[in-house]
Order: structure tokens, then C-alpha cells, then sequence
């Protein structure tokens, strides 16, 4: 469970290239929960439970972020 709370989907709110990975606004994608809190900061992606349920009814497939 701890591996868990090391993690954090958020929504992509602009195009964007993020560790060699190509992502598009809407996407729903779980980052390292550091990685997750400087892209909220920098206002690329929104991890409220309203914008996941957002990217839910595009039907938005949950990707989990490894990196490049």
C-alpha cells in the first residue's frame, strides 16, 4: 500500500512533454507524487477529483507514467 501513496493521477490540463513522454490535456496519468506536485505548480495538471471525474466521462484511459 505504500507503493500507493508514492503516486498521484492527476489531468493533464495543456499538451505537454514530460520526461520524454508526450501527453495531451484530458489524459488521466499517475506520476511520482513529487513529480506530480511540480507539474500541479507549474499548472499542467489538476489532481482534484472533479478533473479526474472529468477525463472519466471523455473515457480516458488511466496511464501510468515511466518516464523515457
Amino acid at each position: 500500500m505504500a507503493a500507493k501513496k508514492d503516486r498521484t493521477q492527476v489531468r493533464v490540463l495543456a499538451d505537454a512533454l514530460i520526461d520524454g513522454v508526450s501527453y495531451r490535456s484530458n489524459q488521466r496519468v499517475t506520476f511520482p507524487a513529487d513529480l506530480a506536485q511540480q507539474l500541479k505548480d507549474a499548472g499542467l495538471v489538476d489532481d482534484h477529483k472533479d478533473a479526474l471525474a472529468y477525463c472519466a466521462t471523455l473515457g480516458a484511459a488511466a496511464i501510468d507514467h515511466t518516464g523515457a
